[in-house]
């Protein structure tokens, strides 16, 4: 789930910790990247189009191809590639007037039967709100509810473009 965090698979949202800001180019890879993949990425800066040696396995292209939630849109942002529609693009989350459990993206990435130990998250976020109790991404399963929650804390409160890796 993207914009929220889930107490159990799939719901059991809190208005408090619903995602108030902005996310772009959010990919998770199957291992953890090494510092050069993430000075990489980060040095390309926001609209750099970096990659990794390895593609991811959920890429920022399968997740804007899910059903938006909510007031949850996407918006055209200032990076443009003729070549990847999702480039530019930018989930924008409801500010914190119209915060809600309506507001996220679900999906159910398959990962195949092979477990792995490590994985990474990247995503550029603008979060416009400096509760530091609202999550960007949760990731759960029956018996583990919250196996993976992710938030961001901009080192400069509410307003900066960030990226976490």
């Amino acid at each position: 789930v993207i914009g929220q965090e889930q107490d159990s698979v799939g719901g059991r949202f809190d208005a408090n910790q619903a995602y108030v800001g902005r996310l772009y180019n959010i990919n998770v890879w199957d291992y953890a990247l090494n510092s050069t993949e993430v000075a990489f990425l980060y040095e390309s800066g926001f609209c750099g189009f970096g990659t990794a040696e390895v593609d991811p396995i959920i890429s920022y292209a399968d997740l804007l191809a899910q059903d938006l939630n909510g007031a949850l849109s996407v918006i055209d942002g200032p990076c443009i590639d003729l070549e990847d529609a999702s480039e530019g693009k930018i989930l924008r989350f409801p500010p914190q007037s119209q915060a809600s459990t309506a507001n996220f993206l679900q999906f159910t990435p398959d990962f195949g039967t092979e477990e792995f130990g490590a994985f990474s998250i990247c995503t550029w976020f603008f979060k416009t709100y400096s509760d530091t109790s609202r999550y960007f991404l949760s990731y759960a399963e029956s018996g583990l509810d919250n196996s993976i929650i992710s938030e961001n804390k901009p080192r400069s409160g509410s307003g900066s473009v960030v990226a976490n890796c």
